[in-house]
């Protein structure tokens, strides 16, 4: 009789082991469960903070050229923002400069013609970029040649398309940015009368000779640039220390 006993409480006592281990494993499982979710969740966080500090800079930049001229096409406005971004990160060159420099040049006007025939939202001159000679720069790496074929085809066609003339002004600025760099690499640089790679590369795109014009222009730009960063104050104080202290 008590081997019975003894045998039962036994067996008992082995299936409650048995349930209290399976419930330990379950317990185990689910808090692995959890992590992992708690992990994931994290990490989605982390990508859609991106992806909304991506779209911040985005709506910055709409904004502010909105501000600075109210009567810019607001259908345009999405793919001439993106069309900064995109070139600006291809050619290496700040995206707030191209803006700034796009404000100078045009005030943000897509039919904007100057006195010397440079046309849209960059200014880009057609006389002085498209053309067939090789001793000089010219578009023809922004898929942007001189029409041989029909003198008559006015050589600005092409650039009065948005998506165009921003890569072609993005893409002169890569270029005098690229000089200045072999200049101050020489250590000529200042010599030439520029304290510094971007100094050298804003005055270089408009292409000013005379000193006052040249100091006059790179005042203009940075003054956007100072104005942007003010006019997105709450979130950029930081930018704007940084800029101010490398003026």
């Amino acid at each position: 009789m008590i081997i019975k006993r003894i045998l039962l409480f036994s067996f008992v006592f082995y299936l409650l082991l048995i349930v209290i281990g399976f419930n330990g494993i379950e317990t185990f499982s689910d808090n692995n469960i959890r992590k992992s979710s708690f992990s994931n969740n994290n990490n989605y966080g982390n990508e859609q903070r991106q992806i909304k500090n991506d779209s911040d800079q985005f709506l910055k930049f709409k904004q502010y050229i909105l501000n600075k001229n109210p009567y810019f096409k607001t259908i345009l406005l999405p793919s001439v923002v993106n069309n900064i971004f995109e070139y600006s990160e291809q050619y290496g060159i700040d995206p707030i400069t191209v803006l700034a420099i796009m404000y100078v040049e045009s005030t943000y006007k897509i039919k904007a013609k100057g006195k010397r025939g440079e046309v849209c939202l960059m200014q880009v001159d057609p006389e002085v970029w498209v053309h067939d000679d090789e001793n000089f720069f010219n578009l023809k790496n922004v898929g942007i040649v001189k029409n041989t074929k029909n003198e008559k085809v006015n050589p600005a066609t092409e650039l009065w398309n948005p998506g165009k003339c921003i890569q072609a002004g993005v893409y002169i600025l890569s270029l005098a940015k690229e000089t200045c760099e072999i200049w101050e690499s020489k250590e000529v640089l200042k010599k030439r009368g520029y304290y510094s790679i971007n100094h050298c590369m804003i005055i270089r795109y408009n292409g000013a000779k005379r000193g006052s014009l040249k100091r006059d222009y790179y005042q203009k730009v940075t003054s956007v640039i100072g104005d942007y960063y003010y006019f997105n104050s709450i979130d950029d104080k930081k930018n704007l220390i940084v800029f101010l202290n490398n003026k």
